[in-house]
C-alpha cells in the first residue's frame, strides 16, 4: 500500500446533463465518483475528490448541459482545483517528494478532451497527469440484447444507472410503452436518448445548429433508426440490464485501479 500514497486521483462528471425521464440529470457525477472511490479503497491511492466543472469540445451541449463551459475554462478549474488539493495533501504527508502522479477519471466523455492538456497540467502542477476516458474500448454482449456499447442516455448508460440504484425503473417503463405507442413524439421530447438520437429528426428541430449537428454526427442516424426499431417491434426503445452495468463499471475501476499500480 506504501507505494500508491503519492498517487492522486481525482474524478469529474457532469452535475446537471439531460439524460431523459430515467436517469438523474447528475449521473454522470455519480458514476465518475463512484469509479475512483472504488479504485482508491482497494488500492490505498488518495481520493482527492471532485472536480466541480463540466463541458464539451461542442458548444450546442449546453442546451442540455447547463453547467457547461468552453475548454480553456474547463482546463482552467480542473488546474485551480488540483493546485489546491496537491498543496493540501503535501501537507498531510509532510513531504513534497511523495507524489508520483495524478489521474483524472471522467463520467462524461465530452470531457475528453483533457486528455490533450496533460502535459500542460503536468507543468503547471510538476507531476504527471493522466486523464482516463469513461467505458473506452469497453462493450458487453447481452443475450436479450446483443452488443451494448457505450453512448449519452443509450442501453449502457441506463444499464450503469440500475447496477448502481440510480434508474427510475417506473420512467423507463413508461418512456417503452410510449414509445411502443409513438417513437417520434417521445424523441421530440426527449431528444438526448440513444446518442442525441432525436435531434436527427429534421422535421422537430430544423434550425441551422441541429443542421450542424447532424452533418457531425451522423452516426447518431443510425441510432435514430434503431431506437425507433426497437419501440415498435417490442424490444423497448431503451433497454437496461443488471449485468452489463456491473461489467462495464467494473471494468472501468479496474482501468482505473491499473493507472494507479503501473
Amino acid at each position: 500500500m506504501q507505494s500508491v500514497k503519492g498517487v492522486l486521483v481525482a474524478s469529474i462528471g457532469a452535475p446537471d446533463e439531460a439524460h431523459g425521464p430515467a436517469l438523474p440529470s447528475f449521473f454522470d457525477d455519480v458514476y465518475a465518483r463512484y469509479v475512483v472511490s472504488q479504485a482508491c479503497n482497494r488500492t490505498g491511492a488518495h481520493y482527492l475528490g471532485h472536480i466541480p466543472v463540466t463541458g464539451d469540445s461542442f458548444e450546442l451541449v449546453k442546451e442540455w448541459s447547463r453547467e457547461w463551459a468552453p475548454n480553456q475554462v474547463v482546463i482552467e478549474k480542473v488546474s485551480d482545483y488540483l493546485k489546491r488539493a496537491v498543496k493540501l495533501r503535501r501537507r498531510e504527508l509532510h513531504a513534497n517528494g511523495e507524489l508520483s502522479k495524478i489521474i483524472i477519471f471522467a463520467g462524461h466523455g465530452g470531457l475528453n478532451f483533457i486528455k490533450n492538456y496533460e502535459l500542460i497540467l503536468f507543468n503547471e502542477l510538476n507531476i504527471p497527469v493522466t486523464y482516463i476516458a469513461p467505458l473506452e474500448g469497453l462493450q458487453f454482449s447481452d443475450p436479450k440484447r446483443g452488443i451494448i456499447r457505450p453512448g449519452h442516455a443509450t442501453d449502457c448508460e441506463h444499464s450503469l444507472a440500475l447496477y448502481l440504484g440510480h434508474l427510475n425503473i417506473r420512467a423507463l417503463d413508461a418512456l417503452n410503452q410510449d414509445a411502443a405507442k409513438d417513437p417520434f413524439s417521445i424523441l421530440a421530447r426527449f431528444p438526448v436518448l440513444n446518442s442525441l438520437c432525436g435531434f436527427m429528426l429534421k422535421e422537430y428541430f430544423p434550425q441551422e445548429k441541429y443542421r450542424v449537428l447532424r452533418s457531425m454526427r451522423s452516426g447518431c442516424i443510425e441510432k435514430t433508426d434503431e431506437f425507433i426499431r426497437r419501440a415498435t417491434d417490442g424490444k423497448g426503445a431503451i433497454y437496461a440490464s443488471y449485468r452489463a452495468g456491473q461489467y462495464f463499471t467494473q471494468k472501468d475501476i479496474q482501468r482505473v485501479m491499473g493507472a494507479i499500480l503501473n
